[in-house]
């Protein structure tokens, strides 16, 4: 807070040399009746200081409201919507079958459109190239367009490789490749399980095994084996030079730790996915840490 005070007079001591400026060249010009307009930077702060007030008193007001859903109210909730927000339906035949289909319509559609927007961009600064001379390109914008075709290309051809990689299923091939002793009892256990699909990730609580899928990769460990579960129900703060906070982020996510295993596996979902993973692990006697 002391830090916040001292930043902020620092703001208002920083707009005095303008409104200085701004009072000199009105009594030059003989404009007396204007003088007032020299305090309009210390306006345009104060109206700042205060949009930043009140964002920071929504987002604690949310973190507030995230932390103390009453108990009861959020497993009404669990059951009322569990028809139609609870666990994915598993319509293929085959576990592969059905985590190529997530990867092809839920991960590769995103990353082949950052791919298209990337190769828009160098397919435009390579027609700048191409209708005005590269002297010319170089000489009204400098080297920013050789640094932005660069990078775009890169992230383009990128993201093309990727993208394809996810709509065949790339993810999956390696994945049974090196499962395939297990694969028909990781294959039934998956069958069997409860499906929950976060935002980038997920995980298939299965009869005997767990497979988890990132944007990447799928991973594969037995439910037995899960040491604790971590639940994270909270909201992240952004702090601004001023000590004010300007932006929020929602963490809703739990943190499987698996026995053997040094990284632990991550699943983001909403409050309500939340609580079918911690039902559906708690049956199986695993710890929740909340």
């Amino acid at each position: 807070m002391k830090n916040r005070k001292r930043d902020i007079i620092f703001l208002y001591i920083c707009t005095i040399p303008v409104s200085a400026l701004l009072i000199f060249m009105l009594v030059i010009m003989e404009e007396n009746h204007a003088l007032p307009f020299a305090l309009i930077p210390q306006l345009f702060i104060t109206v700042c200081i205060l949009i930043m007030c009140l964002q920071e008193k929504h987002i604690d007001k949310q973190n507030e409201k995230l932390k103390n859903i009453p108990e009861q109210e959020m497993r009404q909730q669990v059951l009322e919507n569990y028809e139609h927000k609870g666990y994915r339906r598993i319509s293929a035949e085959t576990m592969t079958d059905d985590l190529k289909g997530i990867f092809r319509r839920r991960h590769a559609p995103l990353v082949l459109f950052i791919g298209a927007v990337s190769l828009a961009v160098t397919a435009f600064i390579i027609y700048l190239f191409v209708s005005m001379s590269v002297s010319s390109v170089l000489h009204d914008f400098g080297p920013l367009p050789v640094v932005t075709l660069i990078m775009t290309a890169f992230i383009a051809l990128a993201c093309i490789i990727i993208g394809t990689d996810l709509l065949i299923g790339f993810p999956v091939t390696t994945f049974a490749e090196k499962e395939k002793e297990r694969l028909s009892m990781i294959d039934r256990s998956y069958m069997g399980g409860s499906m929950i699909c976060g935002w980038f990730s997920g995980i298939n609580i299965g009869i005997d095994y767990c497979v988890y899928y990132d944007l990447n990769s799928v991973k594969c460990f037995r439910t037995e084996d899960i040491w604790h579960i971590k639940v994270n129900r909270r909201i992240t703060k952004k702090r601004d030079r001023s000590g004010f906070d300007v932006r929020d982020k929602k963490d809703i996510s739990v943190e499987l730790f698996v026995r053997g295993i040094r990284d632990t596996f991550r699943v983001s979902v909403n409050g309500l996915q939340l609580e079918y993973i911690c039902d559906e692990l708690m049956r199986r006697g695993v710890k929740i840490i909340k």
